[in-house]
């Protein structure tokens, strides 16, 4: 069989208000201007990796982001990204109540639709938690038909943050791991996809408060040229393999893929 793997790039642009809804740096001048950088400086930069390399990615963007840099999300939009919703300031849905958790999600595909032109398809938790309410708020936002969602588990192994963001408020913080060290662990999960599986999807999580430093985005390139050499091997949005997993996999169907990473 041919070999079929998807890896999709989703950006999460926490910055600012990664700092104001989760990491606790809120009150800390020196937190809140490296969420600035992320999104005034590494945003363009990984804009211009990725159109270097002919890659469309997927952008997850907090609405206090996308009031807080209405350029760079202009500029995600207009580079051909998709843009999903990713909270309003980071807010993990378990901490809020169901009302706050729709009032957040209207906001933010309010604002995501007025800079798109269309409601997000896509939709990152905060923290990776989803409420009890998450998926049926999802359905009322379009997001799904009926309760057809199609979800790409979040993996902290193929995540740039949490070995490479310092945060003094987290007793497991790293932020001085070596972008090498991550590279050969990218590389290692996706040689073993590759040589077991014929078709899969590997979601890959960057956030430009980090993918944005120079260290960081030489990693992303020879990742990008690493995988992009084997046989079969693509890059495309979440929306996109979304789409093409229900039609192999038909939500009214019985008939569902035997091993997925």
């Amino acid at each position: 069989m041919t070999k079929d793997i998807r890896i999709c790039l989703g950006v999460d642009v926490d910055a600012v208000a990664g700092w104001l809804g989760s990491y606790g740096g809120a009150d800390s001048p020196n937190d809140v201007q490296r969420g600035v950088f992320a999104g005034e400086i590494g945003i363009p930069r990984m804009l211009t990796l990725f159109r270097r390399h002919g890659i469309r990615t997927s952008w997850f963007v907090p609405g206090h982001s996308i009031e807080t840099f209405p350029e760079q999300t202009r500029m995600i939009v207009e580079a051909g990204h998709e843009i999903g919703a990713h909270g309003y300031s980071h807010e993990n849905p378990l901490a809020m109540t169901p009302r706050q958790e729709e009032d957040v999600l209207a906001k933010c595909v309010e604002l995501i639709e007025e800079y798109t032109g269309r409601r997000p398809r896509g939709y990152v938790a905060p923290w990776w938690e989803m409420s009890p309410h998450t998926a049926e708020l999802l359905h009322t936002y379009g997001f799904s038909n009926e309760v057809d969602l199609v979800e790409f588990c979040g993996n902290w192994y193929v995540d740039d943050l949490p070995p490479m963001m310092f945060n003094k408020h987290a007793h497991n913080s790293h932020g001085f791991v070596s972008p090498r060290e991550l590279e050969q662990t990218w590389r290692d999960q996706f040689d073993w996809v590759h040589r077991e599986l014929d078709y899969a999807v590997v979601p890959v999580t960057l956030h430009p408060d980090v993918s944005g430093r120079p260290q960081v985005l030489l990693m992303l390139e020879r990742f990008i040229d690493y995988v992009g050499c084997h046989d079969g091997v693509t890059f495309c949005t979440l929306e996109d393999a979304a789409d093409d997993f229900r039609r192999r996999f038909p939500f009214a169907g019985t008939e569902r893929p035997a091993d997925m990473r």
